[in-house]
């Protein structure tokens, strides 16, 4: 998606598949400068991706309601027991990464 919204990345570790071999490389040898490509690779990562939500919260219609946290209050008939623990565990997880976000909170 970068690519529609995001200059160019520069440096060493330019794309997320790279920077797995680099950290792979840097598990075996502890060099320093590999270490630090990876970390920059990771800040840019995370900048782009709060501007790509920034932006789609910038295009969103604003008279369309955000979807309510937690779980669903009416169970579907037939949903079996492996459906719902998935479910529920999808939730949490959503859950527990809003709270992580240190933007999302202020909405």
């Amino acid at each position: 998606m970068e690519v529609f919204f995001a200059d160019a990345r520069e440096g060493d570790v330019t794309k997320a598949d790279q920077s797995i071999v680099e950290y792979k490389s840097w598990k075996m040898t502890g060099d320093a400068a590999t270490l630090d490509g990876i970390l920059d690779y990771n800040k840019v990562d995370c900048e782009n991706t709060e501007a790509l939500r920034d932006w789609l919260i910038g295009i969103r219609n604003k008279d369309l309601p955000w979807r309510p946290f937690g779980p669903a209050t009416a169970d579907k008939e037939g949903k079996s027991e492996e459906r719902a623990e998935a479910e529920a565990a999808a939730q949490a997880l959503i859950i527990r990464c809003w709270n992580l976000c240190p933007t999302c909170s202020a909405m």
